[in-house]
């Protein structure tokens, strides 16, 4: 080796000594701070925190007690022990001790008597004004919030107090109905199902009295039980029964019936429900929560809607109230009387009833054991507005027809327009149904109709017999 190669040996030899060693990680390890120290800094938070919150909450109750001082120091009894209710005396004593300690509806008085007093001077008079019995003076302008408070809760209470007696009184003419079900299973066992629904007396027929039943399409031979308002239980007969509303018609024997029962006892009245309009107070009695004896208040939301049977469409009365899907039970107005039969028509809870003017013609059939006249359509109206924007003569446009019904077996088909029956003109089905429900079984009836060809309408006459159902 020479000297250079020496040399030069040398050097590297000192370069790779004098340089420092590559480190992959380079970490500084720090003390970790007490403990102490971090307790004391929660606990000095936490306690301001609260300092704060409940100098926030003494600010806002301080307020608060200075607005309304009542809220907080007007009731000072204790509140350990409830108070027992008073039991009433008999469930239809109740009922009558109810209505009679039950007030009016308010009535708002003559403007001349508000400002009338017992002289005829122009003293001020009357709740708002501060002329009432119970002094609590005031105008509506210088009554206290307080005051304004009580008084439309008293307003409320009449108000409930009188919609009470109404119900109450128009429970005299309800009943249950109880009928009993034979049915087998798989296994061919037989078994037995007690099936409840709401009645309504309607009339009374010397020594019987005539029930209505909805809810139920009742059958020949079954066992039926009526349940009257003071418990008594009678033995009912089916008259008859229309299986596409679910009424039937029962009657029952009074003979047996004691005196005391014959006096609670009460004919409903059948109103007239033509003229009820959305936004009317209504109550539903009977059972329309699916219990006995269950009540409902509200108000008419749609008198629209209608249901569709043969021969007819229905009146449809739907509420804001809600019910079951097992409900039965009618509808009254505020005068007590009975304005609908309660339906379970639909996928909702909804109270819905049938209006009790367009059936009252298919409750007298019923009542008196008589079928009713059927042809077997399905319609809807073809009103003036329709047939002035699509040409279509004006009477029932045929929605459908039942299989191997009358109309059926006659040549009436889907999409025919019916305008006459009996050379009397049909313009609606609540003209077509009350024409044939004067007809009797085995009538002929003669039908016209007119019928989309290609050149327009054409009519054509068909004839058939009326059946019965």
């Amino acid at each position: 080796m020479t000297d250079d190669e020496k040399n030069r040996n040398t050097i590297n030899e000192d370069f790779y000594q004098d340089e420092e060693p590559y480190a992959f990680m380079k970490e500084t390890v720090k003390k970790r701070p007490g403990r102490v120290r971090r307790f004391l800094l929660k606990v000095v938070g936490i306690a301001a925190g609260g300092v704060l919150f409940g100098a926030a909450a003494g600010l806002v109750f301080s307020n608060m007690v200075q607005e309304n001082p009542l809220i907080f120091f007007e009731n000072d009894e204790s509140a350990d022990e409830l108070p027992d209710d008073k039991e009433p005396g008999g469930s239809v004593s109740s009922y009558e001790e109810a209505a009679s300690d039950s007030t009016a509806l308010p009535v708002s008085p003559d403007p001349a008597e508000e400002t009338s007093g017992e002289n005829g001077t122009d003293e001020p008079g009357g709740a708002l004004s501060g002329g009432s019995g119970d002094g609590d003076g005031g105008t509506a302008e210088t009554m206290t919030p307080e005051e304004r408070r009580k008084l439309l809760v008293k307003d409320h209470e009449e108000l409930y107090s009188a919609f009470k007696a109404v119900a109450y009184e128009a429970e005299k003419s309800l009943v249950t109905v109880q009928t009993i079900v034979s049915t087998e299973d798989w296994f061919r066992t037989e078994n037995q199902e007690t099936l409840l629904t709401s009645g309504l007396i309607i009339a009374e027929t010397g020594k019987n009295m005539i029930i209505l039943t909805t809810g139920l399409s009742l059958e020949e031979g079954c066992r039926l039980m009526v349940i009257l308002t003071d418990g008594t239980a009678v033995e009912a007969e089916l008259i008859r029964t229309d299986s596409q509303t679910g009424l039937s018609v029962l009657r029952i024997s009074t003979d047996k019936l004691a005196d005391t029962t014959k006096e609670r006892l009460k004919t409903a009245e059948l109103g007239n429900s033509y003229g009820i309009t959305k936004g009317e107070p209504v109550i539903a009695v009977g059972r329309p929560g699916g219990q006995t004896d269950s009540l409902a208040f509200g108000t008419i939301t749609s008198t629209r809607s209608a249901v569709d049977v043969s021969d007819g469409l229905y009146q449809l009365f739907t509420t804001d109230m809600y019910g079951s899907y097992t409900s039965s039970g009618f509808l009254i107005n505020m005068e007590g009387q009975v304005i609908g039969c309660l339906t379970q028509y639909g996928s909702d809870t909804l109270i819905k009833a049938l209006a009790v003017s367009p059936i009252k013609t298919l409750i007298s059939f019923l009542s008196n054991n008589q079928a009713i006249p059927y042809l077997g359509i399905h319609g809807e109206d073809v009103t003036k507005q329709i047939s002035d924007a699509t040409g279509m003569p004006i009477g029932v446009y045929v929605t459908a027809v039942d299989a191997d019904s009358p109309a059926f077996l006659a040549g009436i088909q889907p999409g025919d327009i019916l305008v006459s029956l009996n050379e009397s003109s049909v313009s609606a089905m609540s003209v077509y149904n009350p024409v044939l429900m004067k007809l009797n079984v085995s009538d002929s009836v003669k039908l016209t109709v007119m019928r989309s060809g290609a050149e327009g309408y054409v009519d054509m006459t068909f004839g058939m017999t009326a059946g019965g159902i």
